[in-house]
């Protein structure tokens, strides 16, 4: 039997802890990342990183994943071109280590596309995301939900590149491989109806647009409840619509829900809440009632003003103006 000096035993005792804290401390980075507490997440995983570079060295495929991990966080919070110097790292390690045919670097090439498309590169985007499209489809097949997430993210790119129509074809694939994996009736599907709205509305087809958001309500009450802010979104958008095609009564019943929902969620001072009473103040306008509007946009330039959004405040002040004074 193999016998080890006490030295080594302590020695390897250390390194075991310490990669045990690296654990920890990318956990912890996940969850604050997932609160939408990003500079905390990014604080736990650079200690991850710091300890398993130390530990492994640079070509290690858990380093790589720790870059990944920071990529994908200062991607959410904004900054995209630190999120692309970290995806890059991540990416070449990843091709370094398993290849170009593996799905952890069809992976990297997704977050990579979304990074891109956040700076305003669509072309770029489309690059990176079909890469991943393709090299998941040749080793998880079509029906994966990796694959449905590819077309996804695709048709998000296409509709900020208001391509509307490829966007429509990519999102309703994504929708019909959902389907078949989750049912009519999960989270997931009715993220696949919003997509399909929010773009007929970019398209201007309301009617269409009403038609996918009502799927997706249905859906979002059954499974997340009316008090969550997915819902509260979906009616507000729902609003939108209805206003477009100027039924202005529904249009005020859907934000008036929106409004009741996000003032119990964030309070009265919130960006969305002002936004809501935005919303109302133009349906109430368009509808002829110009006191009721005044009340409206009176309370939304009250917020915009606390938070010194200017260009809200000037678009509020213009519509006031336009009221009538008796």
């Amino acid at each position: 039997m193999k016998t080890y000096p006490l030295l080594m035993i302590f020695v390897f005792s250390l390194i075991a802890c310490a990669a045990d804290q690296s654990i920890q401390f990318n956990e912890a980075g996940l969850k604050a990342s997932s609160l939408g507490h990003y500079d905390e997440a990014i604080e736990y995983h650079e200690k991850a990183l710091a300890i398993d570079l130390k530990i492994y060295g640079p070509e290690d495929s858990r380093v790589a994943s720790l870059w990944n991990n920071l990529g994908e966080t200062w991607r959410l919070k904004g900054d995209y071109d630190k999120a692309i110097e970290y995806l890059n790292k991540a990416l070449a390690s990843d091709l370094k280590n398993f290849g170009p045919e593996h799905p952890k670097v069809a992976s990297r090439w997704n977050n990579l596309g979304l990074a891109w498309n956040g700076k305003g590169q669509h072309g770029k985007a489309i690059e990176y995301l079909e890469k991943a499209l393709a090299s998941d489809l040749r080793n998880l097949g079509p029906e994966h939900p990796h694959v449905a997430t590819a077309w996804n993210n695709l048709g998000t790119v296409w509709a900020d590149k208001r391509d509307y129509d490829k966007a429509i074809e990519y999102f309703e694939k994504a929708l019909a491989s959902s389907l078949k994996t989750y049912g009519p009736e999960h989270p997931i599907v009715a993220m696949r109806w919003n997509n399909l709205a929010i773009t007929w509305q970019d398209k201007g087809e309301h009617e269409k647009a009403i038609e996918n958001y009502k799927k997706a309500l249905v859906i979002e009450l059954k499974t997340l409840g009316p008090e969550h802010q997915e819902v509260a979104t979906t009616w507000n958008a729902m609003g939108v619509s209805l206003w477009k095609i100027g039924n202005f009564d529904q249009a005020i019943e859907y934000y008036d829900k929106s409004l009741a929902s996000n003032l119990k969620t964030f309070g009265p001072e919130h960006y969305s809440v002002a936004v809501r009473w935005f919303n109302l103040g133009k349906a109430w306008q368009d509808k002829g009632e110009k006191e009721k509007a005044r009340e409206y946009y009176e309370k939304a330039l009250e917020v915009f003003r606390k938070k010194e959004l200017r260009q809200q405040v000037k678009l509020v002040e213009k519509n006031l103006r336009s009221l009538p004074d008796n």
